[in-house]
């Protein structure tokens, strides 16, 4: 059986930090509009919180970091965690997603 989200528009954007750290971010659009508009291009330099696209009506965003790394602040609400929350919303530009061990 196939997934429809399959179908969905998908923006994979990586982003390489000052000291080589490398964190992949992927927009994957909802099922009704499909539309990622990136507003950033290779190259460009970004700050903390900027925001660098869209999804309209958007649906998902995947964030992949190297694990040894970083500690879970937000996390799927499948994992069933009690320290995390099923339900917790994050507000773009101001959520702290995950912190450096």
């Amino acid at each position: 059986m196939k997934k429809e989200s399959e179908h969905n528009e998908r923006v994979r954007t990586v982003l390489l930090c000052e000291d080589d750290l490398r964190l992949e971010v992927c927009q994957i659009s909802g099922a009704l509009a499909r539309t990622i508009v990136p507003w950033t291009a290779v190259g460009d330099e970004l700050r903390r919180g900027q925001r660098y696209g869209m999804i309209r009506l958007g649906s998902r965003v995947d964030i992949r970091a190297p694990a040894e790394l970083f500690t879970p602040i937000v996390e799927s609400a499948e994992s069933g965690n009690p320290k995390l929350p099923k339900g917790q919303f994050v507000q773009a530009g101001s959520s702290i997603l995950f912190r450096r061990k």
